[in-house]
């Protein structure tokens, strides 16, 4: 499944599918600040590109949604992009939501940041939900 806010992408992600005709795709608008009930605990990798910055204000909700979202012991794995003086780092860096994560019940399982230059940072994570014993 694949989410984005814009209807535009979404439109465009559906007409420039060239996926494997075997697979079941399927791309919808939706807001991954408002919950959507019927993820609930359907999901055992969530994945998000260079998007968490745009709903910084509302991470926590987002948190508690992809919480809700995946089950015990699933996956989320997400790059952030960063540059030094972006308003967005002031509110939530890559360090500021790995912490709100394993305050949350995440355990990183791994990160590692790649500098594209002097200026911008591109940090890679992935995280546990609840990590089974």
């Amino acid at each position: 499944i694949g989410t984005d806010i814009s209807k535009t992408i979404i439109t465009k992600a559906i007409q420039e599918n060239k996926f494997d005709n075997d697979m079941n795709y399927t791309f919808i608008v939706d807001d991954i600040r408002i919950n959507n009930d019927s993820f609930t605990q359907n999901f055992n990798l969530i994945f998000s590109s260079k998007t968490l910055y745009y709903v910084a204000p509302e991470i926590e909700s987002v948190i508690h949604n992809i919480s809700n979202y995946l089950i015990d012991g699933g996956l989320f794995c997400w790059i952030y992009n960063q540059k030094k003086d972006s308003f967005s780092k002031k509110w939530l860096s890559y360090e500021i939501l790995s912490k709100k994560l394993e305050m949350s019940g995440y355990q990183r399982i791994s990160f590692c940041i790649n500098y594209l230059n002097s200026y911008e940072e591109i940090a890679i994570a992935i995280f546990q939900k609840n990590p089974l014993v």
